[in-house]
């Protein structure tokens, strides 16, 4: 159960961090806009498949 609520803690994070447009906009840094895409693609498939990440990491599946 602790795992799993991390697991969901974890992919919180990722929804709301802003770490790339902070070194784009901020620091006029353009190095991490490489991620954007990435970052993107994992957080719609976490998003899609939330249980079964949670139950994977909870020895449920």
């Amino acid at each position: 159960m602790a795992l799993a609520q991390a697991v969901e803690r974890l992919w919180w994070k990722h929804l709301v961090s802003f770490w790339i447009f902070e070194f784009h906009y901020d620091q006029a840094d353009t190095s991490a806009d490489v991620f954007l895409e990435p970052v993107e693609h994992l957080a719609t498939w976490w998003s899609s498949h939330r249980e079964a990440v949670q139950d994977a990491f909870a020895s449920r599946a």
